[in-house]
């Protein structure tokens, strides 16, 4: 019988075939030898599964439809083996030791369940997309770090509200007690949803500084593209539906209130004032949905409130001036 790996790392892809070799040739540096790759295409017409096909060393699961990153990453952590589980972008690049340093702290740390990489990057030195993810009382969330210089600020472990799913490391009980990601989303903070999810069912996440992977950011869909605002508003109220504690609801009303007016303002400086408007309509009209969801995971929430409360970012918009998740 063979010895299932370590880790198994999971690259969702859709029309990456420019970027993937950089991401592949990155996992074959790895220090640590105990993994298998396995790459979900997501019904690519770029020429994406025939160079996939043809790349020794790895497992194709080959979708015939686009699920989105959410439904791509279920799909391959439903194929995995290993004891971990690790998420890769198809526009990241991994040190070669990221493996070796996420083991480690696994190793030295067994009472946490998810651990967040040093995300920095691509070709911006040591500016930082995220040390790990942050959310608000307003209920926002934001990249820990973003834009950021890499500094003696985010050079310890510690723990972190969750992990941006670009580089994510966890363990298999992380996904058998909280789930996977919701399809819904398609894509776009589908990682916050999962990792809120887990901080309601008692779940930790520790941040690890010395596992780096470097991010060429929105490479695949824009930074700033009307389908990047759209899904990113819609899915932020349907995770602030889905997971913000009631009482925490009425305790932060007011900030809440003034961020949603505050991005409005944002967008519609931008000319995306209605695909924002568009976005939170739709969010709220599938308040019926999201309601059932809410109910599901509110029963099963193992944190009190109060607990919840102090892993929220308080300073909200300090954070939502440092950057835009």
């Amino acid at each position: 019988m063979v010895e299932p790996p370590e880790v198994s790392i999971v690259v969702p892809n859709f029309n990456g075939r420019t970027v993937l070799p950089h991401c592949l040739d990155s996992l074959e540096k790895q220090t640590c030898r105990s993994f298998e790759t396995i790459v979900v295409d997501n019904g690519s017409w770029d020429g994406s599964v025939p160079y996939l096909q043809n790349r020794p060393g790895l497992r194709l699961l080959a979708l015939p439809s686009n699920r989105g990153f959410a439904g791509g990453c279920n799909a391959g952590i439903r194929e995995s083996r290993g004891r971990f589980i690790a998420l890769l972008n198809n526009d990241a690049e991994a040190a070669p030791d990221w493996l070796e340093k996420l083991l480690d702290a696994a190793g030295d740390h067994p009472g946490a369940d998810s651990f967040a990489s040093m995300i920095l990057r691509r070709n911006e030195g040591d500016t930082i997309d995220s040390a790990g993810d942050v959310y608000t009382i307003a209920g926002s969330a934001k990249k820990r770090g973003e834009r950021q210089p890499r500094s003696s600020i985010f050079s310890r472990r510690r723990v972190v509200f969750g992990a941006s799913a670009c580089a994510g490391f966890y363990r298999r009980r992380y996904f058998d007690v909280a789930g996977c990601f919701d399809e819904d989303f398609f894509c776009y903070f589908e990682d916050v949803d999962l990792c809120f999810r887990a901080v309601l069912y008692g779940l930790t996440c520790l941040f690890v500084p010395d596992a780096v992977v470097y991010h060429r950011v929105s490479a695949t869909k824009g930074e700033k593209s009307p389908f990047v605002t759209y899904h990113n508003s819609r899915n932020l109220e349907w995770v602030y539906l889905k997971n913000m504690p009631g009482r925490l609801m009425l305790k932060y009303l007011l900030p809440t209130v003034t961020l949603r007016l505050m991005a409005w303002a944002y967008w519609q400086k931008r000319r995306q004032g209605r695909t924002f408007l568009k976005a939170k309509w739709d969010a709220y009209r599938a308040l019926g949905s999201v309601w059932i969801k809410r109910k599901q995971i509110q029963s099963k929430r193992v944190r009190t409130p109060s607990q919840v409360d102090r892993l929220l970012e308080k300073h909200w918009i300090r954070a939502h001036l440092q950057g835009r998740r």
